[in-house]
């Protein structure tokens, strides 16, 4: 039994149709973007749309997922924005 994997994409003149296989191995240029975009896109952000915690390009964990770092200097600026109030936000999750 096969299984087919397709994914959405555009031909070369701009309309929309069905690559196969999976998007971060399609060879379509705007495919490549979508997976940079969502590679860019990981991390933690503040509640002012800044991240604070990006993906370590040179860690991963034992299975092989991202891992994140602190993204230093602290990128907000807002009033009451500080690491020590996302660190103190954190601990009850962490309990």
């Amino acid at each position: 039994m096969a299984i087919n994997i397709t994914h959405e994409g555009y031909d070369p003149m701009g309309a929309l149709t069905t690559h196969r296989g999976l998007l971060e191995t399609c060879p379509a240029p705007e495919c490549q973007d979508r997976v940079l975009e969502q590679k860019d896109a990981w991390g933690v952000y503040c509640p002012h749309g800044e991240k604070i915690v990006e993906r370590d390009p040179d860690r991963t964990d034992p299975e092989g997922y991202p891992v994140g770092r602190l993204v230093t200097p602290w990128p907000c600026t807002v009033d009451g924005c500080t690491l020590e109030a996302f660190e103190a936000d954190q601990q009850p999750k962490e309990d």
